[in-house]
């Protein structure tokens, strides 16, 4: 019974608890990573931004004992995020830590690693961390000499392995969502890219004409990522389908205000792709109603909307279309952008941290997704900032609707929507899944902490 747990401090149950480097070595171009508490994720430490350290200060660094191994926990320990992120290290891991980031090795005959992660996911906990190991104002800190005396509550180690597995399997499913949608996400990029940013398939017409070739060859492998040669392995349906999208793309380019772009497409506002929408709405006023609440996160970019009553929501929000994009306003160095799954009118709102851009042709909802998402658009939101560098930067608006873009004919622009919205869609619903996922999992992790709920008895139910 759960009364029957002991209750343990950290101390006791890990062999180590320490934290990373507390000095910086200067970053190199070519070196080995070194990662902070931005670099934590719940699945884990994701070193595709972490900076690179010279080999030699690695080795010192890994020496010291810097280094994390299989089976330790990491948790955010400085700054404003210190106690929110926490993960278990499970492969072996090629990088140092920062000092922002505490490393725990539980002692494997009394604690497992993934009971421990789970044990700081709890919102009781965290409040409970919170309000008694960290200390600072301006730079809020645990303190480990004091963390070591923070009191958990620890079942038989074979209880602790059912309740962490359990827990593991809706993580499993919200990972495995998390890096489909990011496959998605690159797919549609990619193409976008390619198209509209690099024009490669007008670029092979006009390489081909200048070779004695055939264009539309050329564009039909550019398209599909091939050599010409390799075209032959396709089969009709999708050769067919190549030839209709090569025939959208001219042959030459003109020389525009924006540089070199293909022929018979335009520079204009970005206002004439989409509306700069600021309808206000005051949650508060309609207390008993429901809304799906999109927020900008600190760290997370693809982080799921809440559900809140309005009786919760205290500020204005804006108003969410269900044909928007959304962008953030604060701190556009980080993009976070959302496609939104909504159900129906009137029933989102979002921080007015956002831009909201709303296609004036909602089949068109796609390629101005792109569009936003892509690095010449994404520069020109950087050149539209105020606030100095280190603070909270914002976006404006409106200077944003008014940039320069190019835009294809709108047959292509069409073509490639219609294409594209079907992989944008199920992203959606797939973030919107893992919002469900996490609810379960912070209905079930309190109970089963405590022993409120049975493992042995309620395996059936926690499924």
């Amino acid at each position: 019974m759960s009364s029957d747990w002991p209750v343990l401090t950290l101390g006791d149950v890990c062999e180590k608890i320490t934290d990373g480097a507390h000095n910086s070595p200067k970053s190199v171009d070519s070196g080995k990573p070194m990662a902070s508490v931005k670099d934590l994720t719940q699945f884990g430490v994701d070193l595709s931004c972490a900076r690179l350290i010279a080999i030699e200060e690695f080795e010192k660094l890994v020496k010291q004992g810097c280094q994390p191994e299989v089976g330790d926990v990491l948790v955010a320990k400085d700054g404003n995020s210190a106690l929110d992120t926490v993960c278990t290290v499970d492969e072996p891991l090629d990088a140092v830590m920062l000092s922002s980031v505490a490393i725990l090795r539980p002692n494997k005959e009394k604690l497992d690693s993934d009971f421990l992660k789970y044990y700081f996911c709890s919102r009781q906990v965290i409040d409970y961390l919170k309000g008694n190991f960290i200390s600072g104002a301006a730079i809020p800190r645990v303190v480990l000499k004091d963390f070591r005396k923070a009191e958990i509550k620890v079942p038989p180690l074979a209880i602790q392995k059912e309740i962490a597995k359990n827990l593991r399997m809706l993580d499993d499913k919200i990972k495995l969502n998390h890096q489909t949608n990011q496959t998605l996400e690159n797919i549609a990029q990619a193409i976008f890219k390619s198209w509209f940013v690099d024009f490669d398939p007008t670029r092979a017409k006009i390489a081909a004409k200048e070779n004695g070739q055939d264009p539309e060859i050329a564009a039909m492998a550019a398209i599909a990522g091939k050599e010409v040669d390799e075209l032959g392995d396709l089969s009709d349906e999708k050769l067919e389908n190549l030839k209709t999208t090569a025939a959208l793309f001219p042959d030459r380019f003109v020389v525009s205000e924006l540089g070199e772009i293909p022929a018979g497409w335009e520079v204009e506002s970005f206002s004439k792709v989409a509306k700069l929408d600021t309808t206000s709405v005051k949650p508060s006023k309609e207390p008993e109603k429901l809304w799906e609440h999109f927020s900008i996160p600190a760290y997370d970019v693809d982080e799921s909307p809440r559900i809140e009553f309005g009786e919760d929501i205290k500020s204005n929000k804006y108003k969410v279309d269900t044909n928007a994009i959304l962008t953030s306003k604060l701190n556009p160095s980080t993009p976070r952008t959302w496609w939104p799954d909504i159900e129906k009118e009137n029933s989102a709102i979002c921080s007015t941290e956002f831009m909201q851009f709303v296609p004036h042709n909602p089949e068109y909802k796609a390629f101005t997704l792109g569009l936003i998402l892509s690095k010449p658009f994404q520069e020109g939101i950087l050149q539209r900032v105020t606030g100095s560098t280190g603070s909270r930067q914002r976006a404006q608006p409106p200077q944003v609707a008014n940039m320069e873009v190019v835009l294809p004919t709108e047959a292509l622009v069409k073509f490639y929507s219609n294409r594209i919205e079907s992989l944008y869609v199920s992203k959606a619903k797939r973030i919107k899944e893992n919002s469900s996922l996490a609810k379960i999992q912070d209905t079930l992790l309190p109970k089963l902490l405590s022993g409120e709920l049975n493992i042995s008895s309620n395996k059936k139910a926690i499924a």
